[in-house]
């Protein structure tokens, strides 16, 4: 009885060890994707608010 315990245990460990490292994997790869989309939306931000305070400016 204790050998299944520990052996059930053991087989719990190993599953969740597999979806831990495949989680981290995925939200890695989804950081990096959301870490590009926000600063080509900050730069299009930038070159919106220059665009428009240079015509602001010329008024």
């Amino acid at each position: 009885m204790q050998f299944l315990i520990a052996g059930i245990i053991g087989l719990m460990s190993f599953i969740g060890s597999l979806f831990t490292r495949s989680v981290s994997v995925a939200l890695e790869y989804s950081a990096k994707r959301l870490v590009i989309i926000a600063s080509v939306v900050a730069l299009m931000a930038t070159f919106v608010a220059a665009f428009y305070f240079c015509n602001k400016a010329d008024n």
